[in-house]
């Protein structure tokens, strides 16, 4: 990983989606060998996550579209 974070701030266009290959074939190794031992990833709980943002950050202003941001998906989702 280390090695993929320094070519990608060394790289420049073509170079920088051959960095983004090289991850997408580390994510899919990683995800195929989790599968090939019966190991599930867990989905994070987004509306748990939603909750404890909301406990955490309960005095200031929030809105939907800014609680979907910091949780990194859509508000449709959320």
């Amino acid at each position: 990983m280390k090695l993929l974070e320094q070519e990608w701030r060394e790289a420049s266009g073509l170079g920088k989606l051959h960095v983004k290959a090289l991850f997408h074939k580390f994510v899919y190794e990683l995800l195929q060998q989790l599968y090939g031992q019966s190991i599930e990833p867990l989905k994070p709980d987004l509306v748990s996550q939603a909750v404890a943002y909301m406990r955490e950050h309960f005095s200031r202003p929030m809105t939907l579209e800014s609680i979907a941001e910091e949780l990194q998906c859509s508000t449709g989702h959320l």
